[in-house]
């Protein structure tokens, strides 16, 4: 039997969107980590400011969302305030 998922930490903050080389970055934070992630980056050891399993699906620059997904998980868009 495959290990229970981790779930969705709820001291997950998107704080904004930037822009480099061409290219929309998400500003993202979980617990005392942060950092900038790309469409495609996924949460592991590296990128401990993502949540370890969820990729980053899209970023919607100027709608200010960002959608995070992991396997066949509904999945979750966090919009700018």
């Amino acid at each position: 039997m495959a290990p229970a998922a981790e779930p969705f930490p709820a001291d997950f903050r998107f704080t904004g969107v930037v822009f480099s080389q061409g290219h929309a970055e998400a500003l993202v934070q979980t617990g005392s980590q942060s950092g900038s992630v790309r469409v495609g980056a996924v949460g592991m050891a590296t990128t401990p400011w993502l949540p370890k399993g969820w990729s980053v699906t899209a970023i919607d620059a100027k709608q200010g969302a960002l959608t995070l997904g992991r396997g066949s998980e509904k999945p979750r868009r966090f919009n700018l305030l």
